[in-house]
């Protein structure tokens, strides 16, 4: 009886094992994992909290005064609840903020030469795109920030709005295909 517990339990793992190998092999549309950051899903969960955090300061705010109407709490209980509510928001948003836009994994198709890029957006949903070599400014030539020791900014040609790539706390799996992708040649990924 004990063995026939087991057997699911042992069955999971193996599944689990074959799962986890796939992520670091060629997919079926030819594209091959080169990067990938670790705490995307940590980066998309605080931008999805945001909704929450939102939705509960903007109920808590005008129930609050709601109460106060009502004579149901006392009269200083809605500015607190106010203060705090637009206090924690705030934080909230502006640390969600540094992870808009974090990529996750990058892509790369030998065949075809394209990139694609798995990034978080504002409200930490998983976003795909899919851009050639020569749509990259290199990493080499973007502005400094003050930001650099924990993300780098990686601009396309077309766009003002930068990803965010962390080559420092980032497991990069293929360096050579990374480096050529991004001309990363005189950046040594220790440093940033």
């Amino acid at each position: 009886m004990f063995v026939s517990k087991l057997k699911p339990l042992c069955g999971s793992l193996v599944l689990r094992k074959s799962f986890r190998a796939k992520s670091t092999t060629t997919h079926e549309d030819g594209f091959k994992v080169i990067y990938k950051f670790a705490p995307i899903g940590l980066c998309s969960a605080l931008n999805k909290f945001k909704k929450l955090q939102l939705v509960a300061a903007g109920s808590a705010i005008p129930g609050s005064y709601i109460a106060e109407w009502y004579n149901l709490c006392d009269g200083s209980l809605p500015p607190v609840i106010a203060t705090v509510g637009l206090a924690s928001t705030v934080a909230v948003f502006s640390i969600g903020q540094l992870f808009t836009d974090m990529i996750g994994y990058v892509y790369f198709n030998k065949e075809t030469q394209d990139i694609k890029l798995s990034y978080v957006d504002f409200w930490g949903n998983r976003k795909n795109s899919i851009h050639g070599p020569e749509d990259f400014l290199p990493l080499t030539h973007s502005p400094k920030y003050i930001t650099d020791f924990l993300f780098r900014r990686l601009y396309l040609y077309d766009s003002r709005y930068p990803y965010k790539i962390s080559l420092k706390y980032g497991n990069i799996i293929d360096p050579t295909a990374l480096k050529t992708t991004f001309c990363l040649d005189d950046l040594d990924f220790n440093e940033t």
